[in-house]
This record gives structure tokens, C-alpha cells and sequence, in this order.
């Protein structure tokens, strides 16, 4: 995905005449990897956050070009680091900002497992529910098969 992301800001700095930091700007994202992989989450969170407000403050910028992406990364920090309320907010706040549905889609869908997974099969629901609209196929899905397993798991614990 890093690579993904790097070919994006080097063609749209490329396209905009914005070469000055290019290389700089790599070194950092490559860095904020690196320091994800050694478990230092506060930097590489905090590198993404500088690297918005650079993308932000840029004078020439690809139009299709939407820096607030890069919350979705942090989000997947917050949930890698077992914070799912800090991954929430940076999911939501990536849809506020215009993200495209479809990638907090699938973030929303991954929160929701991650509570599933930890016992929290109502919180699980209601995180799908508050934001069907996003995907209601997909979500009705997931739905439908957290009802089949809390009604499994209500029905045994009665018998």
C-alpha cells in the first residue's frame, strides 16, 4: 500500500511542479513504515498528521488529490494498538473530509470484526448499523450473521 501511496504524491507532485521536498517527503513516509514495524506508534502517527498538512498547504495540488487518505492509516494504527474508539474517530473523520466511502467502508467492516473478535458482539452491531449506508449490503451481511450468533449465544446460555 506504502508503495501505492508514494507513486501518488510523486505524480501529482511531479504533475504540479511541487519537486522541492519530494524526496524529503518519501524519507518521511518511509520512516513513519519503519517505525510502524518497530512498534512506535505516537511517531509514525505523528508523521502522518505533518504529511496531511503538508499535502494540505501545498499551492498546487492534484485536484483529485485528497491528503485527509492518510487517516485511514492512522486509524489502522489506533486499531493495530488495540485504541478501536481512536480508530473510529480517525475513520470517521477521514469520511468527513470527503474520503472515498468504499476504503472506510472496509475500515468500518475491520472495526466491527475487531470487536467481534474481543466478546463485543453488540458493540460490533452497533458500530454496522450506524453506518449501513456506507455499504448496506455488505453491512445487512455482517448483520445478519451477529444477530444468528447473539441469538446462538443468548439460546445456550438459557438452556
Amino acid at each position: 500500500m506504502f508503495r501505492y501511496i508514494f507513486v501518488l504524491v510523486i505524480s501529482a507532485s511531479l504533475l504540479y511542479g511541487c519537486t522541492t521536498s519530494i524526496t524529503a517527503r518519501y524519507r518521511d513516509l518511509e520512516r513513519a513504515e519503519g517505525l510502524l514495524s518497530g512498534g512506535q506508534f505516537d511517531e509514525a502517527i505523528s508523521i502522518y498528521r505533518s504529511h496531511i498538512d503538508y499535502r494540505l498547504n501545498l499551492d498546487k495540488r492534484a485536484s483529485w488529490e485528497n491528503p485527509y487518505f492518510y487517516l485511514l492509516l492512522i486509524g489502522d494504527i489506533e486499531l493495530k494498538r488495540r485504541s478501536p474508539e481512536a480508530a473510529y474517530v480517525a475513520y470517521k473523520e477521514a469520511l468527513s473530509h470527503g474520503v472515498d466511502k468504499n476504503l472506510i467502508s472496509d475500515r468500518i467492516r475491520s472495526l466491527s470484526h475487531w470487536h467481534e473478535e474481543q466478546g463485543g458482539i453488540e458493540k460490533s452491531i452497533d458500530i454496522l448499523r450506524s453506518h449501513r449506508e456506507l455499504d448496506p449490503l455488505l453491512f445487512d451481511a455482517m448483520l445478519d450473521r451477529l444477530a444468528r450468533k447473539l441469538t446462538d449465544k443468548e439460546e445456550f446460555s438459557l438452556n
